[in-house]
């Protein structure tokens, strides 16, 4: 009796091995779904947009890259009642409208609506925050241990928070090499540090994210031609999705090294799709002299 259970527990496992294989050697089939990124801010003369589809994480389509989808059709709206149509830009593999006479204003609610001939429905809407006043912007200057890398000098940036209210905040640092004759302006390394910073702890008081490697403003000539190198701070004031969605995209690059983190997901404000509508406002500050 023993012999016989003993080989009907064996039968029992093959045949679920069986089926387990059959079950992994089954395809995965997805829809793919359009995902779109806007960025909306009064300071831009130019509105774009990206569109891709999404790929199923495992099976059929799992291993390619994801589609540019070129055939789709955006319409922005506001509460002023303009409307402005985003265009497929080949050379750019985006879609892009001026911003001329479709107004981008501090307050305002936008709302988006994509489309695609295969019966996509996509939307979504932002308001645009306030923009940080220039006045209110300054650099302090901080010593700190020297190290190969630096004399001891730090720099950091604030500005007052706006009060009663949730507020997020990112700072770039761009670097401007800047010929004189002939005019060409160009930005040079990396071009932007970012970081996002919340007021959570620090309603209405000032804000200083981390600190920046900044430097004078330069002036110097290379044979017969006359340059100029400086720094711009943008200060920007974002909504909630543009911060969540920027979070939520360290999060992922950060965890692909490591197989032990937990799955990240992209954030996305979008119905009938994925990606992100957000809206922010930015305020240049230009570092001519140090402290």
């Amino acid at each position: 009796m023993k012999k016989i259970l003993f080989i009907l527990s064996i039968s029992t496992l093959v045949m679920s091995c069986d089926a387990l294989s059959t079950i992994e050697e089954r395809e995965v089939f997805s829809v793919k779904t359009p995902c779109v990124e806007i960025f909306l801010c009064p300071q831009d003369t130019v509105i774009t947009a990206k569109v891709w589809g999404t790929n199923p994480t495992v099976g059929t389509g799992s291993k390619i890259s994801n589609p540019i989808v070129s055939n789709a059709t955006i319409i922005l709206t506001n509460e002023l009642n303009q409307r402005l149509e985003l265009k497929w830009n080949k050379g750019l593999l985006n879609y892009s409208a001026s911003a001329k006479g479709f107004d981008v204003i501090e307050g305002k609610r936008y709302e988006m609506k994509l489309t695609t001939p295969e019966g996509d429905n996509l939307t979504a809407f932002c308001i645009i925050p306030q923009q940080i006043d220039k006045q209110g912007i300054s650099l302090v200057k901080t010593k700190v241990e020297p190290s190969p890398f630096s004399d001891g000098t730090e720099y950091f940036i604030q500005w007052k928070d706006f009060p009663n209210q949730k507020n997020y905040y990112s700072v770039f640092v761009l670097s401007y090499f800047e010929t004189l004759s002939p005019k060409e302006i160009r930005l040079e390394g990396d071009g932007a540090i970012y970081g996002i910073e919340d007021d959570k702890v620090k309603n209405g008081e000032v804000i200083t994210p981390q600190s920046l490697q900044l430097r004078d403003k330069q002036l110097g000539s290379n044979g017969p031609y006359q340059y100029v190198r400086y720094q711009t701070l943008l200060v920007c004031h974002t909504d909630e999705n543009y911060a969540k969605f920027h979070k939520s995209l360290e999060e992922i690059k950060r965890n692909n090294d490591n197989p032990f983190a937990e799955p990240s997901r992209l954030y996305s404000n979008v119905k009938g799709g994925f990606g992100v509508f957000a809206g922010y406002n930015r305020t240049e500050y230009k570092v001519d002299k140090l402290l």
